[in-house]
């Protein structure tokens, strides 16, 4: 039996502005394409930086593979390889490592993980602009059980040489919440253009035309004045029209000056 499926691709790290129709008019040049899909959060609209491609014929995939895999494409390198197929035996082999030491290499990475099964694929991430290693690796194992083994025993291990412990996780938990993450920016950028926009011109503008104002100075008897009362006026004369603000004296409507308010306030 086939490791693999020989006509279906699985594309790592491709641009989080990268969807479907791009992979497609992408991967369409080389053959005939049977699906296409990036696998993304559509309640959020993330994507998780991988997707798959299936071709109708195997010949097209394998040219695939040769002529995509390591392209460069929106500050990202393509991983293009042969998809696996989905049981519960591979899920969960992929694992996310931070704070590794600068200095480490692919084969430094074969020593330390490899002890525990067979690595199907790695990578270590580096600087867009300087080429520097980051510090942040992935490293996809065979079988679900050699990548348990190889978190339990390297979560937290220090290298010889290194200032910081390592921090091993299963990748497909670290997209999730990257997710999260990015959901709470998104709600976070969207409320604050909001706040910088400011309430909408309809709450800005004053009404049209005298108006009776609930709060418009009372009459002698303590009733609300009426609009034939000779003292009536539609707002209280400390209080600012709508989108003005006024200081000074309280005046009553025999016009006289009781004490200073540096705010408008309402009698």
């Amino acid at each position: 039996m086939a490791f693999h499926d020989p006509k279906r691709l699985i594309i790592n790290y491709l641009p989080q502005d990268f969807g479907d129709k791009e992979l497609y008019g992408l991967f369409s040049r080389i053959g005939t394409i049977e699906s296409c899909r990036v696998m993304r959060d559509n309640k959020i609209n993330y994507s998780y930086g991988f997707g798959f491609v299936t071709y109708n014929s195997a010949v097209d995939s394998s040219s695939a593979i040769q002529k995509l895999n390591g392209l460069e494409l929106l500050g990202k390198r393509l991983k293009v390889s042969y998809a696996r197929p989905s049981t519960d035996e591979i899920k969960d082999t992929n694992l996310y490592i931070s704070n590794l030491p600068k200095h480490f290499t692919d084969n430094d990475l074969d020593f330390l993980f490899g002890q525990f099964g067979q690595i199907v694929q790695k990578n270590i991430l580096k600087d867009k602009i300087t080429g520097m290693p980051r510090g942040v690796a992935f490293v996809r194992f065979e079988r679900k059980d050699s990548a348990q083994q190889a978190l339990l025993a390297l979560d937290g291990y220090l290298p010889t040489g290194a200032s910081a412990k390592l921090n091993v996780k299963i990748a497909e938990e670290h997209g999730k919440k990257k997710a999260i993450y990015f959901a709470g920016y998104q709600a976070g950028a969207m409320q604050s253009r909001q706040a910088f926009a400011g309430p909408p011109l309809s709450m800005q503008m004053p009404p049209k035309g005298p108006q009776m104002n609930p709060m418009a100075l009372r009459g002698s008897r303590g009733g609300p004045q009426s609009r034939g009362s000779a003292n009536f006026v539609p707002y209280p004369p400390n209080m600012a029209m709508p989108g003005r603000m006024v200081g000074g004296p309280i005046v009553r409507p025999d016009k006289t000056a009781r004490r200073f308010n540096p705010m408008p306030a309402i009698w």
